[in-house]
């Protein structure tokens, strides 16, 4: 659902953050952003407004963080000179490697960092939650996932049990496609069913 939000909702939405209901139902949500519309209305342009999308399930923590973010895209475009932020993830979508600064991270590199943080195939990995902001072509995601499979193997029981223990993002389009074809392999190979695998991996990879 698309609304008008004025700028003084946020500022309603943080007060119910801090008093501790920042998981307030849509339904909830939805009164107040239409109070503070109404108060808008008699307020006028000293008021100005932030279109904002709720969605199902929405909460006053996921509200508010969506109102910040359309708020730094919103006043970005209006600095003269600088590159608004819907063409900067354009050109990291379809850039090419020297134009994204595309730096892989090498394979020994990457398993010290593994186990400096304990991510290790004796623990219940599929337990946890591991985030890889930027997965690239899977140098540092792959052997990651390989220490999930393990992990899974020995302690787990059901495929579903993967779903969400890895967010990983890659916005480069053309990546984010070769990473997820290795991703299902990977999945397939460790006897995950078709269906199965590819539920798991839309739970992990992103790119958006």
């Amino acid at each position: 659902m698309a609304i008008q939000l004025p700028r003084l909702a946020l500022e309603r939405i943080q007060q119910h953050r801090k008093a501790s209901v920042k998981d307030t139902p849509l339904k909830d949500v939805r009164g107040l952003v239409l109070s503070d519309t109404s108060s808008n209305q008699q307020i006028g342009k000293s008021n100005p407004t932030i279109g904002v999308l709720v969605e199902i399930g929405d909460t006053a923590d996921s509200l508010a963080k969506r109102i910040a973010v359309q708020t730094v895209k919103q006043s970005q475009k209006s600095f003269a000179g600088m590159c608004p932020i819907e063409a900067a993830v354009d050109e990291l979508a379809t850039g090419s490697e020297d134009d994204r600064g595309a730096i892989f991270t090498r394979a020994e590199v990457v398993e010290f960092m593994l186990d400096l943080i304990g991510y290790t195939p004796r623990k219940k990995l599929f337990s946890k939650r591991l985030l890889e902001p930027s997965f690239g072509h899977g140098d540092f995601l792959m052997p990651s996932i390989d220490r999930l499979l393990l992990s899974w193997k020995r302690d787990g029981e059901d495929p579903s049990q993967l779903k969400g223990a890895i967010q990983a993002v890659e916005l480069h389009q053309a990546s984010f496609e070769h990473t997820r074809t290795l991703v299902l392999e990977r999945l397939e190979d460790t006897g995950v069913n078709c269906k199965q695998a590819v539920s798991i991996a839309s739970s992990w990879l992103h790119n958006k």
